[in-house]
């Protein structure tokens, strides 16, 4: 009877890691540097391995120098080509007049392969303060990145964030795509 068990077990362990689409992983991920990828900002705040069926990925988020007239968080992503050189797929950027009232918020996010095509979809919410990190919030953002391509929905201070606004765009994602998104960010705790 152990045996039956045991080999039950195992079995669907290995129907379970069989049916994972993809895999977030740190692998050089931490001593990423400037020199590994050009990514866009001057310091690295999070870097991410996503490898899902068709690819694997690096996501970069990063900023300029600290004291910088402004602030600027930039979040990029490297898709594997030929050989061991990584492409940049994706990259954007938020811009604040204020340096350090731009902040990415790594305990919340959602990697998920929604359409079923082998290709991660990702979740990533940054806040911008008035006029640094010790001024009072105005807006948290939820970065939408599907197929490449970012999507935005906001709460800001002007309804004492009660309301999502979306970007125009933001109508172009399948709905599927969309609700799955929607209701992980109605989940999350943004303030």
């Amino acid at each position: 009877m152990k045996n039956l068990i045991l080999i039950l077990f195992i079995s669907l362990t290995f129907k379970h890691l069989n049916a994972q689409v993809s895999v977030i992983t740190d692998q050089f991920s931490t001593n990423l540097t400037k020199k590994d990828l050009n990514f866009s900002g001057d310091r690295k705040l999070f870097a991410i391995a996503v490898n899902d069926q068709h690819t694997k990925n690096y996501i970069v988020v990063s900023k300029n120098k600290r004291g910088a007239k402004n602030d600027i968080l930039s979040i990029d992503k490297f898709t594997k080509k030929k050989g061991k050189i990584f492409e940049k797929t994706f990259t954007t950027q938020f811009t604040h007049k204020t340096n350090l009232s731009i902040a990415f918020v790594q305990d919340k996010m959602m990697y998920k392969d929604i359409d079923k095509d082998g290709h991660m979809e990702f979740m990533y919410i940054v806040k911008k303060n008035k006029d640094g990190m010790n001024s009072p919030l105005t807006k948290v953002i939820g970065l939408i990145v599907y197929k490449n391509k970012a999507y935005n929905l906001w709460i800001d201070a002007s309804d004492n964030f009660k309301t999502t606004h979306f970007s125009k765009k933001f109508k172009e994602l399948p709905e599927h795509i969309s609700t799955e998104f929607i209701n992980f960010w109605d989940s999350i705790r943004k303030k």
